[in-house]
């Protein structure tokens, strides 16, 4: 079983606009399934990776904390730098919100 954080102690370094069409989807598979893939921090708390699974969590816990407000957390150590940037690059490339120059930009840093 996977570590659990409480959700309240998850910092989010830079929030971002959430599709609310795909935030309700991510929603209803969590309630249906579960989570299948842990949000990732550092030893800080730190949110690296799991932005829309974290406010999925949070919408839940509103309604049910008990089952929601642990979230399954993998954590990486100031040892993992090289795995959490490339998790950070990886996560950014995803994100439907960003120009393909934004997301250049955030690859040239990589």
């Amino acid at each position: 079983m996977r570590p659990c954080t409480n959700i309240e102690e998850i910092q989010i370094p830079e929030a971002k606009a959430a599709d609310e069409q795909k935030l309700s989807q991510l929603i209803s598979s969590i309630q249906e399934n579960g989570l299948i893939s842990p949000i990732a921090v550092n030893h800080d708390h730190v949110l690296l990776a799991g932005y829309h699974r974290l406010l999925a969590f949070q919408r839940l816990a509103v309604q049910d904390p008990a089952n929601y407000s642990p979230i399954p957390v993998r954590i990486f150590h100031e040892a993992d730098f090289r795995q959490t940037q490339q998790l950070e690059t990886t996560e950014t490339l995803f994100r439907s919100d960003l120009s393909i120059l934004e997301k250049a930009e955030h690859f040239k840093h990589y």
